[in-house]
């Protein structure tokens, strides 16, 4: 039996600290589909959905090679939790799964070879959940400037 590795990017698309933030150019390429990229890119995962209640959003992922799960609003609401939202996932997707990561989208300076590392050390460890962080120098309040 193949083992199944998927990674689940939630991306709604209402949001009210930066509007449409997950669809704004970020060094070339929409938010969102920075995830995509890194998740395509890392070899031990096998499938990348994108759940979102946007079809601009569920647009961008599919165009960046990302299966689509079209999320109902009341998993996309300001209260709404990460957790249903992937529960409402993977009764949309069946089981199946050996391992399921979920990216978030406002994170995209991660690297593919960190995603395999954690998959594989997952497997090794025999976890039965892990979560990475990063420690940050400073707050990175970030400002436009005129370019």
């Amino acid at each position: 039996m193949k083992k199944n590795v998927i990674a689940i990017i939630l991306a709604r698309g209402g949001s009210k600290g930066i509007p449409k933030k997950n669809v704004l150019n970020f060094a070339g390429h929409p938010l969102v589909a920075w995830s995509v990229i890194q998740a395509k890119k890392t070899k031990e995962i096998d499938e990348v959905f994108v759940s979102s209640d946007s079809d601009e959003i569920l647009q961008i992922a599919k165009h960046y090679g990302a299966k689509i799960i079209k999320r109902p609003k009341k998993y996309a609401s300001d209260t709404a939790k990460s957790e249903d939202a992937i529960l409402h996932a993977l009764e949309v997707l069946g089981d199946g799964q050996e391992i399921i990561i979920m990216l978030e989208p406002t994170a995209p300076l991660r690297k593919p070879k960190d995603l395999g590392n954690a998959v594989n050390m997952f497997r090794k460890e025999g976890w039965d959940s892990c979560f990475s962080g990063a420690t940050l120098q400073d707050f990175l309040i970030w400002k436009r400037d005129k370019n």
